[in-house]
């Protein structure tokens, strides 16, 4: 019976039949409608469309998981919807997504073998369902802080810790810096880009996919729309434009400062070496500072992008952790 009443509840609105207030009425309505052969065509058309979705879903998943059983142990598999992007690369910058990059720089430092897995398919198999995420001898990490912790822990490598960090002062200007990129330098490069620069953003999406700008345009406006729903549940999306450009440029001040207290050849802590909380906040600027400018109306990307300390770090991070950029370019994506 109740199999034929949800029948008949679609069936109403494709035969043309009008609801009634009359309990009795409307149900002899739906139940006529449940024995209309349209109907039951149309019903059943959509449970095989359901069924064909989960065995598709099924299969995917299975396929996944032999993939994943014949990964090489050891190594760290990075998954991530968009390849690397090759005039960006000529820039200077190795990936435009900075929570890739946090991961990639993090490896290359600790000497961790990588490699880069690239398709947007990968996402529904991540455990948070975003990407990056990673895999290490077959168990899967998402979000990409999470993902650090988890395999500093994994490979027993620093991470923000004592054998990094040699002072009281060091550890808590650490963990200051790293909740800075996290709660704040996060949110607003994300309302800087995808929710005042989106025509850069479907530009640069545009070029990766291939897809008709139709869809694109789509795309990034949906994108853009959960964007801005996020932002308005924290407090970067209530203040205003102003207040957020004084916050964000005043973010990268302290990073010059702290850079700038190292000496000419320093890192955010070390005169000598970087460490990890280098990593993140390279990262970080790095998908800022190098943007493509066409198009930016953005006064903070226009600060970042004039900044010589910034671009000065910049380069000395890639110059140890990216030294090749034809390297970058060439397939397949790993570091061994």
């Amino acid at each position: 019976m109740k199999a034929a009443l949800v029948a008949g509840a679609f069936g109403a609105a494709v035969a043309g039949y009008v609801p009634c207030v009359d309990g009795p009425a409307l149900q002899s309505k739906l139940q006529a409608a449940a024995g209309n052969v349209v109907v039951q065509g149309a019903v059943a058309v959509a449970a095989l469309a359901v069924v064909y979705k989960k065995v598709q879903a099924a299969r995917a998943k299975a396929a996944f998981e032999a993939e994943l059983r014949g990964y090489e142990k050891g190594r760290v598999y990075l998954f991530i919807a968009m390849p690397r992007v090759a005039r960006l690369v000529d820039a200077g910058l190795p990936h435009f997504v900075g929570n890739l990059l946090k991961l990639e720089a993090w490896c290359r430092l600790h000497k961790v073998p990588y490699e880069l897995k690239v398709g947007m398919h990968y996402a529904s198999f991540s455990p948070t369902e975003t990407l990056p995420f990673v895999a290490l001898n077959g168990e899967l990490c998402g979000d990409s802080e999470l993902c650090l912790e988890w395999l500093a822990k994994k490979l027993d490598k620093p991470l923000y810790d004592d054998r990094e960090l040699a002072t009281d002062a060091q550890k808590a200007t650490a963990l200051v810096i790293r909740r800075t990129l996290e709660w704040h330098c996060s949110p607003q490069a994300s309302r800087q880009t995808i929710v005042d620069n989106p025509h850069v953003m479907a530009k640069l999406f545009k070029e990766l996919a291939g897809y008709p700008t139709a869809m694109v345009n789509i795309f990034v406006g949906r994108y853009r729309k959960a964007t801005i729903h996020k932002l308005n549940t924290s407090s970067i999306g209530w203040q205003s434009d102003e207040r957020c450009r004084e916050e964000y440029i005043r973010d990268f001040v302290a990073f010059e400062r702290f850079i700038a207290a190292q000496g000419p050849n320093g890192f955010l802590l070390t005169k000598d070496a970087p460490t990890a909380i280098d990593c993140a906040a390279y990262a970080h600027l790095a998908s800022m500072v190098l943007l493509p400018e066409e198009g930016n109306t953005s006064p903070c990307l226009a600060y970042l992008a004039q900044s010589k300390p910034l671009r000065a770090y910049i380069e000395r991070m890639n110059k140890l952790l990216f030294p090749s950029p034809t390297e970058l370019k060439s397939g397949p994506q790993r570091f061994f």
